[in-house]
Order: C-alpha cells, then sequence, then structure tokens
C-alpha cells in the first residue's frame, strides 16, 4: 500500500487530494494468474465559499477488482468515476436553491462483462432549502436520471433507462448528539423500447435516503446510512439498490483507535433475481511513534444471487485478516 495526501485552505477555498494505491500477489495456486491487480483510489475536491453562495466539485476515481457491494457483487477489474459538482445560492436570510449533479462512468476490464454492463449514469436534482426558526432544515427536492449503456442492444448490451424522483426531508441537529440528513419520496423508472418490439421494464416505489451521525462521547462517535435507490446493471437495464451501513469509532487513549463497520445490500432486478452482499469487520489502529502506525484486523463478507432456479443461484462466504504497520511522513 502507499498512500499520498495533501490539503490546503484559506479563508474561502480549501482543496484536498487523496491517493491510495495497492497492489494484490495471490499465492493460492486456485486463483487464476491474471487474478494478481493493483488497485487505485484517488479523492480529489475543492470548495470555494462566497458571502451568499457555496461551490464544490468533487472527483472520485476508482481502479478496482474486489467485490464492494451489491452493485459490484462479482470480482471483476473496473474503472468507476464520479464527478460531482455542487452548487448552493442564499437568495434570502430563510431559504437557498441547492443544485448537484452526479456524472458516473463504469467501464470493466473483461469484454464479456464490458458489452453488457459499461455505462454512463446521470443523476442530478434541484432543491429548496427552508430554514427554520427551530434550527434545523426543510428540504424539497426533484431529480432526474439517466443510464446509458455504451454497447447497442444488438452487441448484448440491455435497453437504455431513464428516471424521475420526489422527495421531502429534514437537515439539521435532530439531538444535541445526533444531527443528519433523512430524505423520503417517490421514484419511478422506465427503460427504453427492447430492439425490434414496443415491449419495456419499468417500475415505481419509495425513494430513501438517510444520513446520521451520532456523538456519543468525545471519543465515540457512530455514522449509519441507508439509500433506496435506481442503478445501473449487468444484463439488465437497471436495479433497486437498498444499502445500509452502519460505523463506530472509539479513540480508546490518544494513541489507539478501534473501528468497526457494518454493510448490508439487498437488489431487485426486472427478471426477479435478488443478489444480498453482507460486510462487517473491526480493526485496531495503533500509533507507538509519531511516524508509525499498526493496524490490524478481520472482516467476513457473504453473498448471495437468488435467481429463482436453485441450479443457478449461486453464493460465497470470506473471511479476512489484515496486519501491517506504515510509515507516515
Amino acid at each position: 500500500f502507499v498512500r499520498a495526501a495533501v490539503a490546503y485552505s484559506e479563508q474561502n477555498f480549501d482543496l484536498e487530494a487523496d491517493l491510495l494505491a495497492n497492489y494484490k500477489w495471490y499465492l493460492s495456486s486456485d486463483v487464476p494468474h491474471d487474478a494478481n491487480d493493483d488497485e487505485e483510489r484517488l479523492f480529489l475536491r475543492a470548495r470555494q465559499a462566497g458571502a451568499r453562495h457555496n461551490l464544490e466539485i468533487m472527483q472520485i476515481l476508482q481502479i478496482v477488482s474486489d467485490p464492494a457491494s451489491g452493485v459490484f457483487f462479482d470480482r471483476t477489474g473496473r474503472v468507476v468515476s464520479n464527478t460531482v459538482p455542487k452548487i448552493a445560492f442564499d437568495f434570502s436570510p430563510q431559504f437557498t436553491i441547492e443544485a448537484m449533479v452526479n456524472l458516473q462512468i463504469v467501464r470493466f476490464k473483461e469484454d464479456a462483462i464490458a458489452d453488457t454492463g459499461d455505462n454512463n449514469m446521470f443523476r442530478g436534482d434541484l432543491s429548496l432549502v427552508y430554514r427554520t426558526a427551530w434550527g434545523f432544515d426543510a428540504v424539497a427536492q426533484a431529480g432526474y436520471f439517466n443510464i446509458e449503456y455504451i454497447s447497442s442492444e444488438s452487441q448484448g448490451a440491455p435497453a437504455d433507462a431513464f428516471g424521475y424522483y420526489y422527495r421531502v426531508g429534514y437537515r439539521g441537529e435532530i439531538l444535541p448528539s445526533l444531527s443528519g440528513e433523512v430524505m423520503v419520496g417517490y421514484t419511478s423508472v422506465e427503460s427504453d423500447f427492447f430492439i425490434g418490439t414496443s415491449d419495456d421494464e419499468e417500475d415505481h416505489t419509495a425513494d430513501v435516503s438517510a444520513a446520521l451521525r451520532y456523538e456519543a462521547t468525545e471519543t465515540v462517535r457512530f455514522t449509519a446510512d441507508y439509500s433506496r435507490q435506481f442503478s445501473f446493471a449487468v444484463g439488465e437495464p437497471y436495479q433497486l439498490v437498498n444499502r445500509f451501513l452502519v460505523m463506530g469509532e472509539w479513540q480508546a487513549v490518544p494513541e489507539v483507535t478501534v473501528r468497526a463497520r457494518f454493510q448490508f445490500d439487498h437488489v431487485d432486478l426486472p427478471s426477479g433475481t435478488e443478489r444480498d452482499y453482507m460486510t462487517a469487520g473491526v480493526s485496531a489502529e495503533y500509533k507507538p511513534l509519531p511516524y508509525l502506525t499498526v493496524d490490524g484486523g478481520f472482516a467476513v463478507r457473504n453473498g448471495e444471487t437468488d435467481t429463482g432456479v436453485s441450479a443457478t443461484s449461486t453464493e460465497y462466504d470470506q473471511v479476512i485478516f489484515h496486519i501491517g504497520a506504515a510509515l507516515v511522513w
């Protein structure tokens, strides 16, 4: 592993960059030779604040291979890029307009998956925010998303899809030690006509997004996130992804930090296939010296795909132990 990070800030502007790279070498003869690979994750963010506006642009670039969620369920090399510009403008002391766009580009390294899964996904929304006298914000939001597959249907790609969502929500402090944002509403999705037909796929359901932060004590913190949204799929126009994520951190002493993480994804596809992904892990970090960090922990991962036909259903279980030391300067 190699990591490099830089942060720069002045009165109304800040910039952050963080790069993590690693190489994996498998010793087991059961792993194909080409399973050895490298991974890179790059995070960039720039923010500028004015008297009545805030501008932000964020770029996340990942070159990865391992499963990471119910969306990326199988181990396969891929490049995932997310470009996220945001703007907020205060047109009165109580009202703010916010606009956000997320342009996601996904490219798979394996040709067989690339033909059915390479895509560009656009998601954008406009929000009206009202600052109440009780110290929290009320939010009304409307958005649009579009899934464009790079290959044509004649090459095996699914039909493109598009949809809308409408949400209302709460943002701010819930209790003195609990804050967050909760958005609930309605979303719909519809695919283009399948090649040579007038048939398509469509769905309508609840749209939910929640992010909570709890400061239990000065040394114990928890975050919890839940989302229910449509996303791209491999071989089908779209899929509905339910994701639940909880993370905890305890700074036992200044030199020791303990972290825990739990994630569960449930995915529904138009064909009736369902997919579950779960990961849970605990790790501890010890800094005996200012320039030395020792880290260790374990995680379990489980994945299962149910097509409704037992002969084609698949599942896997993994246990991961890790220990390492890092020099920091």
